[in-house]
């Protein structure tokens, strides 16, 4: 037998070189697929996801690619997570708590996202850098964004963690207009009324005396000067009755307005 020629040995190894790079994904990616669906029958859901996706990759053949996409869909949807929320000691919303399941450190703040577990029993401790809190929740397949609340409100604080506001609801109130300001304000009219009447009265009296001098009777100036006498008393009363009303109106209080009541007769 001839030995081999140098450059049919070169070609020989390049040849099996590239046959081996070729395979050698191959079989990485049947063997992630293969790993993917052991997890998921264990029922671990996030690991088995994790090999799925690498399987999905495109160095990885179609056909397994194809596979490998439709069993990470499923797994994904059924794949539990949560949503760690929390309050500081004063009862306020604090994103500065640590968040361990497990054992396993898995958040160094709360970022508001959700965190994909495994379904059955999980025990979270909750780190604020003063105290320290746990829970233990049991989560199903599909449970998504099950909410967990890492609550380290002190009892003297102000308010509990996540109390919504409170709305102070103040009775409907109004102003009456008190009797005193309606007392005052008709004697007010009154008191005008009587001014323009005597008023009146006495420059009609007026008139006629001026007609009559020197000829008027002692009486007739009498009559005049009552009637001015009358009307200037009644448009000071009048005056006074009108500030106190404006000063009752103005002044008058708030009071509750006391409830509709329906009269039900028979």
């Amino acid at each position: 037998m001839r030995p081999l020629r140098p450059l049919t040995v070169v070609a020989c190894i390049s040849w099996c070189g590239v046959a081996w790079a070729q395979q050698a994904p191959t079989t990485d990616c049947i063997q992630q697929n293969v790993e993917g669906q052991q997890l998921q029958k264990a029922g671990k859901l996030v690991a088995a996801a994790s090999r799925f996706a690498a399987c999905g990759a495109d160095a990885c053949p179609i056909e397994v690619r194809s596979d490998c996409a439709s069993l990470l869909a499923r797994v994904q949807a059924a794949t539990p997570s949560i949503v760690v929320d929390g309050c500081n000691d004063g009862g306020d919303d604090t994103s500065a708590i640590a968040v361990t399941v497990d054992g396993r450190a898995v958040k160094p703040s709360l970022d508001g996202l959700a965190i994909p577990l495994d379904p059955g029993p999980h025990d979270l401790v909750f780190d604020l850098g003063v105290a320290k809190r746990e829970s233990h929740v049991v989560l199903a397949e599909g449970d998504k964004e099950r909410k967990v609340t890492a609550d380290f409100t002190a009892p003297t604080a102000p308010h509990r963690c996540h109390e919504p506001a409170r709305v102070v609801v103040h009775p409907p109130t109004h102003r009456p207009i008190p009797a005193s300001a309606w007392v005052s304000g008709v004697t007010s009219l009154v008191g005008f009324g009587v001014f323009g009447y005597f008023g009146v009265s006495g420059l009609v009296d007026q008139g006629q005396l001026n007609q009559c001098k020197p000829t008027c009777s002692p009486g007739a100036y009498n009559d005049m000067a009552v009637r001015y006498y009358a009307a200037d008393i009644a448009v000071g009363v009048a005056g006074v009755a009108a500030v106190l009303a404006l000063g009752f109106y103005l002044t008058r209080p708030t009071v509750p307005l006391a409830p509709a009541t329906l009269a039900v007769r028979f």
